[in-house]
């Protein structure tokens, strides 16, 4: 759980973000990552399995016992998303 309190929250760049949904933005991301993914998967599969294992290790010392799964398998999977990203040109 996270708390948020008064002013946690940039309203303009919330509304920015909501724009940008409404205008169909991130449906498009989403739509390319998906035919990227389709074409490799096997490939991603299995590396991002190895990365979560990996990330798991790390996360060793959390407070619950399920967060270091949680951990490796979010950590890996953004690892595909931005590997996703670099290779269409959206990020360095």
């Amino acid at each position: 759980m996270v708390e948020v309190a008064p002013g946690d929250v940039d309203v303009s760049a919330l509304t920015r973000c909501q724009e940008a949904a409404a205008a169909g933005l991130y449906a498009q991301a989403l739509a390319a990552y998906v035919r990227w993914l389709a074409g490799r998967l096997d490939a991603v599969r299995g590396e991002a399995v190895a990365e979560a294992g990996r990330l798991r290790d790390q996360a060793q010392r959390a407070a619950h016992p399920r967060t270091p799964d949680i951990a490796g398998k979010l950590g890996a999977g953004l690892g595909v998303f931005l590997r996703f990203a670099q290779e269409v040109g959206v990020i360095a």
